[in-house]
Formats: structure tokens, C-alpha cells, sequence
């Protein structure tokens, strides 16, 4: 590794291979009107006895409605501050945008609207997932945070479908008839078997009538064993 990228790695392979452990890191923000500055305050707080201080290069994504700017920064310290020049206050600060980071991280974005938009325009599957977790949690009470986790169940990655099933708690009742009708949808059409099984399980936890025994009787023809069984119970 050494010979091809004509680095010295040592810091590499003792952290992550040699030590034990692993980061947990804590994130907030601020903006600097007056110098046209996003800040990025980054702090570890791994507990340094047993797991040493890490070095992170890690690329920061900065949306704005100009569009997305690339910043790679390298964390070396407990507590750290970044600032990126930026004449228009963003839409979304994407820490660690590439996904690729090993810790356990606590995101304090400064307001909930941030975790929307990274749903609906960060790239990857980590970034969507990350987004709906958050939503779920202010779904009850914030209309953007509940269609963050009512569209999730059209995600196009299965796993995240699933996980919005599993949020469904935060917005069954504002949202009755709409979530319904997408259950009943799920549990026929959608093409993973496992999400085809949970959207029965949440139809009977939330929804009861007369008109479920048909949804019912129609998953007993479900040629996946699991969707079977569970319309059976």
C-alpha cells in the first residue's frame, strides 16, 4: 500500500487494525452570517483510556441551492472546527458524504428540514436510511419529517421500505386512509417477500373490518411461505 500510494500508513494500521475500539463522534453546526461561513464542529468522545484518537479523512458535502461542493477534511484532534466559505446558508451539511466511515455517530443537524432533503438528495442508501430514522422520530408532530416516512415505503431499496414499515407508529393516524391503502399495496405487489410478510403484519396491528379478509384471503395464495404464514395468523 505504501509503495503505490507513496504515503506512510502506519497511522492507518495502528488505528484501526492494532488498537481497539472505535470512534464516536458528535457533530454540530453553526453559520457565520457576517463571514459567509458554514461551521463544522466535530468532537470525539470515545473514551481515550482504552481507544486511542483517531485520524478521519472524510469528504463533507455542502448543498446549496448553487448546487453540491466536495470538501475533504482530515479530524485529528477531540474537538475540531471546520469552516467552508459559503455565500448562501445550506440546505444540507453531508458529513462523511461517501459513507464509509466505522463509528457511532450522533448527527445534531440544525434543524429537521436538513434530514428531508438529504432523503430526497443524497445519494446513497446509508444517506436514506440515516434520513428516515431521524424522520421517524419527529414524524408525530412534523408534516415534512411524516412524508419523509410515508414515501420511504416507495424507496427502491427494499430494506428501507421495511424499515418505514416498522415507523409507521408516527403517522398511522394522521395519515389512516393513505397508509392503508399503501399496506394493502405493498402486500400484494411489492417484489421482496419479507416486505410483502410485514405490510400483513401492520395492516392487522393498525387495521381491522371486514374488508381485510379479502387482503387476507388473497395472501394465503402467496407463493413466499412467510407472506403465507402470515396472513394465517
Amino acid at each position: 500500500f505504501e509503495e503505490v500510494t507513496g504515503q506512510g500508513l502506519n497511522w492507518f494500521f495502528n488505528q484501526w487494525f492494532f488498537n481497539s475500539g472505535h470512534p464516536v463522534i458528535e457533530l454540530n453546526y453553526a453559520y457565520d452570517t457576517v463571514a459567509s461561513q458554514q461551521i463544522l464542529i466535530v468532537e470525539q468522545k470515545q473514551d481515550f483510556e482504552n481507544t486511542p484518537l483517531y485520524r478521519l479523512p472524510v469528504a463533507v458535502d455542502i448543498y446549496t441551492d448553487a448546487g453540491v461542493e466536495r470538501n475533504n477534511i482530515v479530524v485529528t484532534k477531540a474537538y475540531e472546527e471546520f469552516r467552508f466559505d459559503t455565500k448562501l446558508i445550506p440546505k444540507l451539511v453531508n458529513f462523511d458524504a461517501e459513507k464509509m466511515l466505522l463509528c457511532m455517530k450522533k448527527d445534531n443537524k440544525p434543524n429537521k428540514a436538513q434530514w428531508s432533503y438529504q432523503y430526497y438528495n443524497a445519494p446513497l442508501y446509508l444517506d436514506r436510511y440515516e434520513a428516515v430514522n431521524k424522520c421517524s422520530s419527529y414524524a408525530r408532530t412534523d408534516s415534512l419529517s411524516a412524508g419523509v416516512v410515508l414515501d420511504a415505503l416507495n424507496d427502491k431499496f427494499w430494506n428501507i421500505r421495511n424499515f418505514a414499515l416498522r415507523s409507521l407508529k408516527y403517522v398511522v393516524v394522521p395519515y389512516k386512509d393513505e397508509v392503508k391503502e399503501k399496506l394493502i399495496d405493498m402486500s400484494k405487489n411489492d417484489p421482496k417477500s419479507k416486505v410483502r410478510s410485514n405490510a400483513l403484519r401492520y395492516l392487522s396491528k393498525y387495521f381491522d373490518g371486514e374488508d381485510m379478509k379479502a387482503v387476507y384471503s388473497e395472501a394465503i395464495e402467496d407463493p413466499s411461505y412467510s407472506v403465507m404464514s402470515e396472513a394465517l395468523r
